[in-house]
């Protein structure tokens, strides 16, 4: 058991389907047509006398829906949407060491070795060092580990964005399967390329971006640590749910006004979406239905263990870097030092580029039980929240076959509620691919408001 934060449908509870969900008479999500359900561990602090707290949020968790055609499959192929009721799981909540070699290997020189599911996996996470100032910009999933606390402190000044990309292969036949993970696969170049035999259909390509605040504790000692008790970032993971009203995913994905890359990044401007969009205040109104077992846990606040009891397993190091059998993090007796800042309300830019329908989940830190989770890379910069696009408004058109390539992601912000904390603030932008060039268009600042909540995994 260990906390999430997570937002969705109000159906959302420990036995949600894809069909309970797409029945909630309310949503978190600012586009009221998706129901479906997202999550990912929440981030503490352990101070050096052993006790953790929460760290907020400096952008929620956003989740982008990015529909293309596939370069590199090989032919002609199978594509589909997310169908409704679809459960995946992305990463390894034991995982505490990185296994492949390192660095790995430029893409082009990918050997079998590189390709098999356990080591796209181990490339599907990053931890952007966040940091607007010029120059200072690093690639999304270049480092998939957590990075020393001086490293975090000294240069990523706006904080720790998490990223997790999903298998994007489908069986075609299982909405689910007992590990959660079988009945999807990721294709040979992660985010391209072709897919296995045994897994057919090409999903949309989904993927997770959270900003942490870690600039909060800069200075204090001790560590940072994810709730299922991971200080390495090895078993970063995040679950999905498909739950879209019917047909929409179709719509957005076949209506060029929706998916044009000179689109203005607004959901508002995709004619699906008319009538469809909800405010702040209305989202926010959408309370998730949770056990009182998670309502009555502690989960915020300076706590003696994290919650669920979890244990703190693993030391932060470099892929690759030998340790001894007893290395572990050692609290001592100090007292710990209070929070710099513990702001719930943070300003971000949208970021228009792709057609991107995401999840932007900005703060339920949800008590999850011991069932496994459901849950990776784009090669994007790290823009400062007002210079997001200037990275994406560089974006080149691609052709294959003589047809066009259209690629796209839909993202969507959900303001994440729970039954005993004021509910979250997310929103949907759109945003044209990082791979074709367009001019730049007009890139209105958002803000969301982040909480902590309890919520639970299934």
């Amino acid at each position: 058991m260990h906390v999430h934060h997570l937002t969705g449908g109000g159906n959302l509870d420990f036995e949600s389907t894809g069909e309970s969900l797409a029945q909630s008479n309310c949503t978190n999500s600012i586009v009221t047509l998706d129901k479906s359900a997202y999550w990912a561990p929440w981030m503490y602090f352990q101070h050096e006398n052993g006790t953790v707290v929460p760290v907020n949020l400096a952008l929620g968790l956003t989740a982008y829906y990015k529909f293309e055609k596939r370069l590199n499959t090989g032919g002609e192929v199978e594509y589909s949407v997310f169908p409704k009721g679809l459960k995946m799981l992305s990463g390894n909540t034991a995982k505490r060491t990185w296994t492949g070699p390192w660095p790995p290997p430029a893409e082009s020189f990918w050997g079998p070795e590189d390709i098999t599911q356990d080591a796209l996996q181990e490339k599907a996470l990053g931890f952007n060092c966040m940091n607007y100032e010029p120059g200072k910009n690093e690639p999304s999933f270049a480092n998939p580990y957590m990075r020393s606390k001086s490293f975090l402190d000294a240069n990523c000044k706006q904080g720790v964005r998490a990223e997790i990309i999903f298998p994007s292969c489908w069986d075609g036949k299982n909405l689910d399967s007992d590990d959660h993970k079988s009945h999807v696969a990721f294709p040979s170049l992660l985010q391209d390329g072709t897919c296995p035999k045994t897994h057919p259909i090409y999903l949309p390509i989904l993927f997770y971006e959270t900003i942490w605040n870690t600039q909060e504790f800069a200075g204090v000692p001790g560590q940072f640590v994810f709730s299922n008790g991971d200080p390495t970032g090895y078993g970063y993971h995040a679950d999905f749910i498909a739950a879209w009203d019917d047909g929409v995913q179709e719509e957005v994905q076949q209506n060029t006004q929706c998916t044009s890359l000179l689109s203005d990044g607004q959901v508002e401007s995709c004619p699906v979406f008319a009538g469809h969009i909800q405010t702040k205040e209305e989202a926010r109104q959408c309370v998730l239905n949770l056990p009182e077992s998670l309502v009555d846990e502690q989960t915020d606040g300076f706590l003696d263990r994290l919650p669920g009891n979890v244990k703190i397993t693993g030391v932060q190091h470099l892929p690759g870097e030998q340790l001894a059998a007893d290395d572990d993090y050692a609290p001592t007796s100090s007292v710990p030092e209070s929070r710099s800042s513990a702001a719930a309300t943070n300003s971000a830019e949208t970021a228009p580029g792709y057609y991107s329908s995401a999840v932007s989940v900005t703060g339920s830190v949800s008590a999850s039980a011991s069932a496994p989770a459901f849950t990776s890379p784009s090669s994007t910069t790290t823009p400062p929240p007002s210079q997001v696009a200037s990275d994406i408004s560089s974006v080149t058109t691609t052709y294959t076959s003589g047809k066009y390539v259209v690629e796209m992601v839909l993202v969507e912000t959900v303001e994440t509620v729970t039954a005993t904390t004021a509910p979250v603030l997310t929103q949907t932008v759109v945003v044209p691919d990082r791979r074709k060039t367009v001019s730049r268009k007009d890139r209105r600042r958002r803000h969301i408001h982040h909480h902590v909540h309890n919520h639970d995994h299934f």
